[in-house]
């Protein structure tokens, strides 16, 4: 229970309240720059790329303990220092749900199968996400490390991956739910989709505090 109440209220204390508004301001901003053409492209590029970046450093800042929000991240080299998490982001996600991708490119249309892959992508994407974040290379996503990972982790990694997928799904049905009303509901939208991002990189931040000798990356 401890840790339920610190992962929903991460958002909510000491400077994550700063944190949590300008997410929310940047997820608006993506919304009035989707009118702008090729220039807005070129903004939700970056803006997704910072977002990105927070999304890095409040994994790491949990896993090295801290219990509040960390300062704003640098963004000071537009390319390291946005574009960087941002690619990383992606290929982890490519990485961890290249069966799905390869099932539906071959035409492959087994729904039980599909269902699995999609669970396994799941439940690999996180662990794979946090051993990038924490070692701080693109190669820690692989299966030889990712897999083991998870099981030396045991019930702890699978409770809260659960509940990775819950404040996900919360976030998508709540998307869904008020997308009808117009700019207003992107804004609540915007408010979802904060929550769920630090939420998200506190639990992952928070397994690795938890499990980290069991993981025995950097013994």
């Amino acid at each position: 229970m401890n840790i339920l109440k610190d992962v929903f209220t991460y958002a909510f204390r000491g400077s994550g309240k700063f944190v949590f508004l300008t997410i929310t301001i940047l997820w608006g901003i993506v919304g009035f720059s989707q009118y702008a053409g090729i220039l807005g492209l070129i903004a939700q590029l970056f803006l997704f790329g910072y977002m990105a970046a927070i999304y890095f450093q409040l994994i790491s800042s949990t896993a090295v303990g801290d219990a509040n929000a960390p300062e704003f991240p640098d963004s000071a080299n537009l390319f390291g220092d946005i574009l960087v998490p941002l690619l990383k982001v992606f290929l982890v996600y490519l990485i961890s749900y290249l069966p799905v991708f390869v099932a539906h490119l071959t035409g492959f249309d087994s729904t039980p199968i599909l269902f699995f892959l999609n669970v396994f992508g799941s439940i690999y994407f996180p662990m794979a996400m946090m051993a990038v974040v924490v070692c701080g290379y693109l190669g820690a996503a692989s299966p030889l490390v990712v897999i083991p990972a998870i099981l030396r982790s045991g019930k702890f990694y699978l409770l809260l991956v659960g509940l990775t997928l819950v404040t996900s799904f919360t976030q998508s049905l709540l998307s869904e739910t008020i997308a009808s009303l117009h700019w207003s509901g992107f804004f609540f939208i915007g408010v979802a989709f904060a929550w769920m991002l630090m939420t998200n990189a506190r639990l992952l931040g928070l397994i690795y505090r938890e499990k980290q000798n069991e993981l025995g990356w950097f013994a």
